[in-house]
């Protein structure tokens, strides 16, 4: 898997995990305390992402940028609390700590993938 592809797949599962407990609708910004990476980052895979699937769909409502993912999350609760006991990349099993959705493993990838670009 390429860096770039690293980096997009963790982003593209933590916003889906995050839709999952918002209603199916995500800002990007709500995805930054999960991740290590830029707002801008996040914005750029959200975009690719939107341009590649019928599952993710963006919108903009009074200047801000929304991503709605799958219609089916519209009916979840929404929660303004996201834990998970797998990594939201892998699926390995993980201690849910705090905000830490990616397992020791994924994160690193992560890391030297965001070293590897920049």
């Amino acid at each position: 898997m390429s860096h770039h592809e690293v980096i997009a797949n963790a982003v593209e599962n933590v916003g889906f995990r995050l839709a999952e407990k918002c209603g199916g609708t995500v800002f990007p910004i709500e995805l930054l305390p999960y991740l290590p990476v830029s707002l801008g980052i996040i914005t750029d895979v959200l975009n690719d992402a939107a341009a590649e699937s019928e599952a993710i769909t963006p919108e903009t409502i009074d200047g801000l940028r929304r991503y709605v993912f799958a219609p089916a999350f519209a009916a979840v609760e929404p929660s303004t609390v996201m834990t998970t006991a797998q990594c939201v990349v892998c699926d390995k099993d993980i201690h849910a700590r705090s905000t830490e959705l990616l397992c020791d493993e994924c994160s690193d990838d992560l890391k030297t993938a965001l070293l590897t670009d920049a």
